[in-house]
């Protein structure tokens, strides 16, 4: 392992070009959607110039490039806590503690068209990362002593997205200290 060097800054300053949202921050999720490498951190998603991994700075500070970096804070009023991201349905699926995200663009994402938003209202086990079959996500969750498992999957005939509770037919069989979910189709 060594420590991940991104490109320096090359054009404009501080205040034309400035350092990415993830300085200073602990990165809570590393992905790879639309052949841009990705990090959360707070409640920021911050993604690198298109197939160029290690840059994060705008390549140039007179236009702003569709291919250049995308740096976006959830539209929210409360605190994200931004933890897991993945590709669901055609966008960028977004776990934070307490709620769920959709990153969303028209074809192909860029800085000027990308935009997260709240899509549902889950907490989640932040220590738990949702893992994906096929086109849904499961995720677990806390209750009390037990733990529960939700299936997030897009409605039918709708926009909407919804998670239901898979465990409820047992409620007290998955002990509170799950670590990790396993999946397989």
């Amino acid at each position: 392992f060594k420590e991940f060097d991104y490109y320096d800054r090359d054009k404009g300053d501080e205040l034309s070009n400035s350092m990415p949202s993830f300085v200073g921050k602990q990165i809570q999720d590393i992905f790879f959607y639309r052949n841009r490498l990705g990090f959360l951190a707070e409640d920021n998603v911050i993604m690198s110039e298109t197939g160029i991994y290690e840059n994060f700075f705008r390549t140039t500070v007179t236009d702003l490039l569709d291919t250049d970096v995308v740096d976006v804070a959830v539209d929210t009023n409360t605190v994200a806590n931004l933890r897991y991201a993945i590709p669901f349905n055609q966008n960028l699926l977004i776990f934070g503690s307490h709620a769920q995200y959709i990153l969303s663009s028209d074809k192909p994402l860029t800085p000027g068209n990308a935009s997260v938003s709240q899509t549902t209202s889950y907490a989640i086990n932040p220590h738990v990362k949702p893992k994906q079959i096929g086109p849904n996500v499961y995720f677990a969750l806390d209750r009390g002593p037990y733990t529960q498992v939700r299936e997030y999957y897009n409605v039918p005939g709708s926009t909407g997205n919804e998670a239901t509770d898979i465990t409820s037919h047992v409620p007290t069989y998955i002990d509170h200290n799950v670590t990790a979910l396993e999946v397989s189709d």
